[in-house]
């Protein structure tokens, strides 16, 4: 997932709606997606209501925490077919 890192909206649409990619990848680009567009917006609101701004790396964390919180759920429900989803998102990030 590291070689097609973009910034690019209407790539990043490109890429998560890419038929040929393993469902395994779409759901981690989609939950991240997903997950960085909630912190953002909780980052909005809570500088709209008058609270400290975090630094990015908290945010960072924070969206890191949200999808390993989200793979373990799923991982605990019994679905073998992403369990090694983990995994793949511990070998995609930068530390």
């Amino acid at each position: 997932m590291r070689d097609r890192y973009t910034t690019d909206w209407n790539d990043l649409i490109g890429i998560i709606a890419n038929p040929g990619l393993h469902p395994k990848e779409t759901f981690l680009l989609i939950y991240s997606l997903q997950a960085t567009v909630h912190t953002i917006w909780r980052k909005r609101n809570s500088l709209r209501h008058g609270e400290m701004s975090h630094d990015v790396a908290v945010l960072v964390k924070f969206i890191d925490k949200a999808i390993r919180l989200k793979l373990l759920a799923v991982k605990g429900k019994g679905y073998k077919y992403f369990g090694e989803d983990l995994m793949t998102w511990f070998g995609s990030r930068e530390d």
